[in-house]
């Protein structure tokens, strides 16, 4: 094993002060695969037409895949920053025997705030759509032509996918204690 992982899920993947950039990309574009595919079984239009009229964008090719994975990896680095920092990350390591959360393990917790996040994204998309929000108002505008519970079910299945995939690509183990420890200075060191 590499230094600073452990046995544990969370110990297998990318180590680093930005692995939760590149754990976070991955799962946000990953999800967004999944949540794109779903989209793309019920109706084409919505990912084709649909998606690149929210910014105004005549519909060509790929344009709304391509805007699709990019929203699904931007949201999925903001995903990793959220859970790799206070107060998140503090809560999801959390081991207080009398919390329910705490006796799953950590891919659970991760899937669970993956859930969270995707369904807190589908409120503000459709709570948003009748305030003036940009390219959020855009959608009610539009008249989207998805149902909002397969919208919400969409992106259920995009957190869940982005959690549990973060949760195996990220090292949230503290870095190895030998590999520090032969820069600290000692004072009781052999040969003085």
């Amino acid at each position: 094993m590499a230094s600073g992982q452990s046995d544990s899920p969370t110990g297998y993947g990318f180590a680093g002060s930005l692995n939760w950039l590149i754990s976070g990309a991955l799962g946000g574009v990953t999800g967004s695969l999944i949540f794109g595919g779903v989209l793309w079984m019920i109706d084409p239009e919505v990912v084709t037409t649909g998606i690149p009229g929210i910014y105004g964008v005549r519909p060509s090719g790929p344009t709304g895949w391509l805007f699709h994975l990019i929203h699904g990896l931007v949201l999925g680095i903001v995903f990793g920053y959220l859970v790799t920092h206070d107060p998140l990350r503090r809560r999801l390591e959390t081991s207080r025997d009398a919390d329910r959360i705490a006796s799953f393990g950590p891919t659970a917790r991760f899937a669970l705030a993956g859930i969270g996040y995707g369904l807190t994204i589908w409120a503000v998309v459709w709570v948003g759509r009748s305030l003036p929000l940009g390219p959020v108002q855009r959608i009610g505008a539009l008249g989207f032509p998805v149902h909002p519970l397969v919208n919400a079910v969409g992106h259920l299945c995009y957190g869940l996918v982005l959690g549990t995939l973060f949760s195996f690509l990220i090292d949230l183990s503290p870095p190895d204690e030998e590999a520090t420890a032969q820069y600290e200075d000692t004072p009781d060191s052999p040969g003085e």
